[in-house]
């Protein structure tokens, strides 16, 4: 929890020059840092995991994954074995138990494409982005002031 709170102090100190994508994606940065450090504190989904609803891995097998976290232990079903017809591995009974498993909670990484994922999926994840993205307008505002008040 200390070093994402230092990764986070870092970010708000270097943000003010970058450009409005870099902004965003500190912006996000950001969020997925927070609940990163809760996730390995707390030992559970602190954000609603929507791994196997939003995106899926395939191995080079065939087989498909609602992340690669849960990968061997949780498929969804093999491509191979459906006719290599994706639709029906993720329609599959199969899949519907696997996404009722990490529904259910029994899942908690802090891994970052998946919560980058969650972040995005979820509205009061995505408004602590937006409000970051607005304090470093704030900021970068008031920095600009504060500039404009020395030269004159």
């Amino acid at each position: 929890a200390a070093l994402t709170r230092a990764f986070a102090r870092q970010i708000r100190e270097n943000v003010a020059g970058k450009r409005e994508l870099a902004q965003l994606t500190e912006s996000l940065r950001l969020v997925y840092y927070e609940y990163a450090a809760r996730i390995l504190q707390e030992g559970r989904q602190v954000l609603p995991c929507y791994a196997g609803i939003t995106n899926a891995h395939i191995n080079p097998y065939g087989q498909v994954w609602p992340c690669c976290v849960l990968g061997y232990d949780q498929p969804m079903g093999e491509l191979r074995e459906a006719g290599y017809d994706f639709m029906r591995v993720w329609h599959s009974p199969q899949a519907d138990v696997v996404r009722a498993y990490i529904k259910a909670g029994n899942c908690a990484c802090p891994l970052a494409n998946q919560a980058y994922s969650n972040i995005l999926a979820n509205p009061a994840a995505m408004a602590k982005a937006v409000g970051n993205l607005v304090q470093f307008k704030i900021g970068h505002r008031r920095d600009a002031e504060n500039a404009e008040s020395k030269r004159g």
